[in-house]
C-alpha cells in the first residue's frame, strides 16, 4: 500500500463491499438528481464526446439548478427581492400562489422531463440489479433506463392523500426481482402522480406529517422499508447536507436497534454533517468522489464481482 493514501485504500474497500452486496441483492439504491450532473475537471472517466452524446440543453437541472429556472420563469426575484432564489421549497411556493398548481407542475415538468435526457450514468445503473430503488427525483428517466436494459419496474409514487385517501402501492411479492425492480418515487412522479409532487414547503410538511400514517397508507412502502431495513444503503446522487433527505432517512431508521451499512458518494461532503454521520455515530460511511468517477468502477467491480451487467 507504500505511496497510497488511507482514503484511497478505504474507499477502494467499500467499492468492493457495495459490489458484493449488489451481486447478492443486498443492497438498495438511494437516487438523487445530482446523478444528473455534468462531470467536474477530475472525472476521467468522463467520455470526451459528452457534450455530442448528451447535450447541455437536454441536461435536467441539478440542486439549486431548478429553483433557479423556476425563479426566472415567475418573477420570484421582483417580488422578494431579500429572499434566496436557490430555495426550491420556497421559490415553487411561490410560484404555485402566483400562478397556481397546475402552472407549477407544468413548470417543473418542462424543466425536468419535456425534451430532457438522463446522464449516461443512469443507463450504466440501471444495468446492475439493484432489487429496490428509492428515488426523490420526479423525472422518469431511470425508470426508461430500465425499460432500455429489457426490465420491467413496478413504479410506486407518492400520494399525498391532501384530497382523498389512497392506499400506497406496494410490490406484490415480498421479494422484488432483477427483472423488475422495485422504484419508491418518495416525491412524487411528474408523469404518474403529478398533483402530489414534494416541492413546496407546504407539501414537505404534508409529507412529513404523512410519515405518522399507518399501512397501507404510510408513504413509504412495507417491502421497501423491509428492505432499507435488512439492505446496505446507496446515497448516490445526494448530499446529506440536506436536512429534509436527512430527517427521511432518520425516520425510516427511527427505534431501530441496528441497522445496515449506509454509503454515500459525496465530492464534497459537508464537514459537519460527516462529523456526525461518520465520525461520531458510524451511520453513514462517505466515498469522497463525483458520480462520473464512481458509477464506472462501480460497474467494473460488480462485474468482476461475477454479475452479468
Amino acid at each position: 500500500m507504500f505511496g497510497v493514501s488511507p482514503a484511497r485504500v478505504v474507499g477502494d474497500m467499500h467499492l468492493a463491499d457495495i459490489a458484493t452486496k449488489i451481486e447478492r441483492r443486498e443492497c438498495v439504491l438511494f437516487l438523487g438528481a445530482a446523478v444528473h450532473a455534468a462531470p467536474t475537471p477530475d472525472s476521467l472517466e468522463a467520455p470526451p464526446d459528452l457534450d455530442r452524446t448528451w447535450p447541455r440543453a437536454v441536461r435536467p437541472p441539478i440542486g439549486s439548478g431548478l429553483s433557479m429556472r423556476l425563479a426566472e420563469r415567475s418573477g420570484f426575484s421582483a417580488r422578494h427581492p431579500d429572499d434566496d432564489p436557490r430555495n426550491l421549497q420556497r421559490v415553487s411556493l411561490d410560484y404555485e400562489i402566483e400562478k397556481q398548481r397546475r402552472s407549477l407542475i407544468d413548470a417543473v415538468r418542462d424543466e425536468v422531463q419535456t425534451g430532457k435526457a438522463g446522464s449516461p450514468l443512469v443507463d450504466a445503473l440501471a444495468a446492475l440489479d439493484f432489487p429496490v430503488v428509492v428515488t426523490t427525483n420526479y423525472d422518469t428517466h431511470f425508470e426508461d433506463a430500465l425499460y432500455r436494459r429489457a426490465k420491467r419496474p413496478f413504479v410506486s409514487a407518492y400520494k399525498s392523500n391532501v384530497e382523498t385517501s389512497e392506499r400506497t402501492d406496494d410490490y406484490p411479492t415480498l421479494f422484488p426481482s432483477p427483472e423488475a425492480p422495485f422504484v419508491v418515487k418518495i416525491h412524487g412522479d411528474i408523469q404518474k402522480t403529478p398533483n402530489s409532487i414534494v416541492i413546496t414547503e407546504e407539501d414537505y410538511i404534508q409529507f412529513v406529517l404523512r410519515m405518522s400514517d399507518k399501512p397501507p397508507y404510510y408513504p413509504v412502502p412495507e417491502v421497501a422499508r423491509a428492505y432499507l431495513a435488512k439492505c446496505a444503503t446507496l446515497f448516490l446522487g445526494y448530499s446529506l447536507r440536506d436536512y429534509n433527505l436527512r430527517l427521511l432517512f432518520k425516520t425510516l431508521r427511527w427505534r431501530m436497534d441496528t441497522f445496515p451499512q449506509t454509503y454515500s458518494v459525496d465530492f464534497h461532503p459537508d464537514r459537519l454533517v460527516q462529523e456526525v454521520l461518520e465520525n461520531r455515530t458510524g451511520q453513514v460511511s462517505y466515498l469522497v468522489q463525483d458520480v462520473w468517477t464512481f458509477v464506472p468502477k462501480l460497474v467494473q467491480a460488480v462485474t468482476s464481482a461475477g454479475m452479468t451487467t
